[in-house]
């Protein structure tokens, strides 16, 4: 009987520090917070599950975050529950297959596919951004 090594075996805290930090470069348009997260992760030697799974429960704080500045920068009035909800779902309803895609991806050891994704939506972001001005 195998029995498989425990979630985050080879994450040490400096690692978890390094990978944390990678997900700051997120900020620059066009740069996917969980490809560099995953990516760290797995140049760390993390096994492939792990990296995924750190990679989005590190998402958690970032986007309670994100809510809570919003919600302070907002004034009460200003929220609508429609719009708020709409996004949701649709965050939802597309998000769920999408993690289910790149969860596969990288099980199967082709993360380096998602790159193409990343190149594609950067690109596509640096256009906008400079097109639209």
């Amino acid at each position: 009987m195998v029995i498989e090594e425990a979630l985050f075996s080879t994450l040490t805290l400096p690692k978890a520090f390094l990978i944390g930090a990678m997900q700051g470069l997120a900020l620059f348009p066009g740069v996917s917070r969980s490809a560099l997260t995953i990516t760290t992760a797995l140049l760390f030697k993390s096994r492939r599950v792990e990296a995924v799974t750190f990679s989005f429960l590190l998402s958690i704080p970032s986007i309670i975050g994100a809510i809570g500045l919003k919600l302070y920068k907002t004034p009460h009035i200003e929220l609508n529950s429609l719009p708020m909800i709409a996004g949701f779902l649709s965050a939802f309803i597309v998000g769920i297959p999408s993690l289910w895609i790149l969860i596969k991806i990288v099980r199967q050891g082709n993360f380096f596919k998602f790159s193409y994704y990343c190149w594609a939506v950067g690109i596509a972001g640096l256009i906008a951004t400079y097109t639209l001005l």
